[in-house]
């Protein structure tokens, strides 16, 4: 899991919105039912219950995970929840790492504005 802060600013340089944001770990998709969620959060474990919700969203199962969450092969998501999708649980489940390049850093404004690399 990664930890982002995430900071929306206008080309003034006022700031509109900051906030933090953590990514789900690899593969864990969904937990145990919230009431009144609109699906059940990730929970920091890849266990049998991501499995299932895989498999629910490929299915198209009301109350899966929804497609952001389950679309994970290829790195660059497909729109589309398939076998590879499932199989990428899988692999998570038995502790495999994060397959795909990771994304290029985003360049700070302020060094964008520098003309300097991020």
């Amino acid at each position: 899991m990664v930890t982002y802060g995430v900071v929306v600013q206008f080309g003034n340089g006022s700031l509109l919105k900051s906030a933090l944001t953590t990514t789900a770990r690899w593969g864990d998709l969904t937990g145990p039912a919230i009431e009144g969620a609109q699906g059940p959060p990730p929970d920091g474990e890849v266990d049998f219950l991501n499995l299932t919700g895989c498999v629910d969203r490929f299915q198209g199962v009301s109350g899966a995970p929804p497609l952001e969450w389950a679309d994970l092969h290829p790195g660059v998501p497909n729109g589309l929840v398939d076998f590879n999708d499932i199989g990428s649980v899988v692999d998570a489940f038995r502790g495999f790492a994060y397959p795909f390049p990771l994304p290029d850093p985003c360049p700070s404004p302020r060094a964008a504005e520098d003309g300097l690399p991020g």
